[in-house]
Parts: C-alpha cells; structure tokens; sequence
C-alpha cells in the first residue's frame, strides 16, 4: 500500500474511533436536586425528579417528565406536544398526572416553566 493510502487509511480508522467514542452518552445529563419542603399555598420551583413535601399535609410532588414537542405548522394532532408530567402522594395513595390542576386531592396552580428543565407551582387545598 503506498503511503497516501496508508495516511488516508488511518485518519479513516480515528476519524470512526473518535465519532464512536460519543456514541451511547446520554448529554441531557440528569441533575440532582435537593427535596424541598414548602407550605401550603406557597409558590417553589420544581426540576425533573425533586421532590416537593408540603409541610403538615402528608403530600409530596415530583415532576416525572417535561414534554416540548409542539404539533408542526399545518399538522393536525391530537394534543398540543407541551406538558408536565407529575407523580404524587398523598397518605399513602400514589397517582400520576399529565397537566393536571388537581393532584391527589390538592388544586395545582401551575404559575409558569420552560418546559425543559423547571416549573413553577403552587399548592392549595381543595375546596
């Protein structure tokens, strides 16, 4: 083999090497949040997988997963692509939720969020 084709041989081989090495990373990387302890009627920001407890009320919230995939431009679809998808408890009783403003028995009043890393909320009782 002459050496342009050896030289061109190799930079083919790390030019795989290298484009491999990246493969199978996950580069959302999950970051970890302390649980937070707030009242009722509060206002707290919550990121993926931290837990709020609300003081005095048995009941805790986590923000499960964040949808941020909007309906394209012409397209009829089912839902709107953006949502908030939460995991709670309450005495014991756990429920799942996707865009809810009651969770387990609680109003959520969703105040605001990037839908990608945190939200804003507040938690009051139901009347």
């Amino acid at each position: 083999m002459k050496k342009t084709g050896k030289v061109l041989l190799v930079f083919l081989l790390l030019s795989l090497f290298i484009a491999g090495c990246g493969q199978g990373t996950d580069n959302s990387r999950s970051e970890s949040y302390e649980t937070l302890t707030v009242s009722l009627g509060e206002e707290f920001t919550l990121h993926k997988n931290q837990p709020a407890i609300i003081d005095d009320e048995n009941f805790t919230i986590t923000v499960t997963e964040f949808y941020n995939s909007p309906c394209p431009e012409d397209a009829q679809c089912n839902w709107s692509g953006k949502g908030i998808a939460y995991e709670c408890s309450h005495n014991g009783v756990v429920e799942e939720a996707l865009n809810a403003t009651q969770v387990c028995g609680f109003n959520q009043e969703y105040i605001t969020s990037d839908l990608e890393t945190y939200v804003k909320l507040k938690i009051t009782k139901s009347e």
